[in-house]
């Protein structure tokens, strides 16, 4: 929905003076844009609050969740001792995980297309779908426990409801 606010105080009248009337402030019937200096462009301000308020989401997930890593190891998935080091860390991937569950997402490529497109600048690395899947698979007693973990720091989780 588009808000427009005219604003009076820029023409230098009032909205019902001598010189204008009733309907003189009918709504225009163009749209506004963002170079006209009598009216103020408001549309996509709630986008750009979610989509900052999402980042901050995903920063306090990937910090509580890589806290919870370091501090008891043996949660990580094995991974032999020689070979190619994973791209995504354990972290970022159960942070991608928990983000696509709190999100609503229940298909995996719809997920990782929306994460490509929005937190890209979070994580660097973003598998393809495969990837993404058999790492998941094999890191699902993490997650689990990650899930549980984030469950006992509500308050929901010691009520009696």
């Amino acid at each position: 929905m588009l808000k427009v606010q005219l604003d009076s105080s820029a023409r230098g009248m009032e909205p019902f003076g001598p010189d204008r009337t009733a309907a003189d402030t009918r709504l225009p019937t163009r749209l506004p844009s963002p170079r006209d200096p009598l009216r103020t462009w408001r549309e996509g301000i709630q986008c750009q609050c979610v989509k900052t308020e999402l980042d901050t989401l995903a920063t306090a997930l990937y910090a509580r969740i890589d806290d919870q890593l370091k501090a008891s190891p043996h949660l990580a998935p094995w991974r032999p001792a020689v070979g190619i080091a994973p791209k995504l860390s354990d972290a970022e991937l159960v942070t991608l995980a928990v983000m696509s569950a709190l999100l609503g997402y229940t298909s995996e490529r719809r997920w990782l297309r929306r994460a490509n497109r929005d937190f890209r600048r979070l994580f660097p690395y973003l598998p393809q779908q495969s990837g993404y899947n058999k790492r998941l698979r094999n890191a699902s007693e993490l997650i689990k426990h990650v899930i549980r973990m984030l469950a006992q720091d509500t308050s929901l989780w010691s009520d009696d409801v």
